[in-house]
């Protein structure tokens, strides 16, 4: 089993983000199957003005299954 995360996050007066990730893999001993996901988060949020807020989050996935699930 494999797991490696990676994030990033910082900010200024008026913009704040992160940045994270992560990949894990599992081979199975007993039945032959192999099991691998990608996935990704950003958020973004800027303080355009004292009323005013912009905001954006995305998460992304990718999942791979081999063989085969009893």
């Amino acid at each position: 089993f494999r797991t490696t995360d990676v994030t990033m996050s910082g900010s200024t007066d008026k913009t704040s983000f992160y940045f994270g990730g992560s990949y894990n893999y599992q081979e199975a001993q007993i039945i032959k199957s192999n099991f691998e996901r990608f996935t990704g988060r950003i958020n973004i949020s800027h303080r355009a003005t004292d009323k005013l807020t912009l905001n954006t989050k995305i998460s992304v996935a990718h999942i791979k299954q081999f063989g085969t699930i009893a």
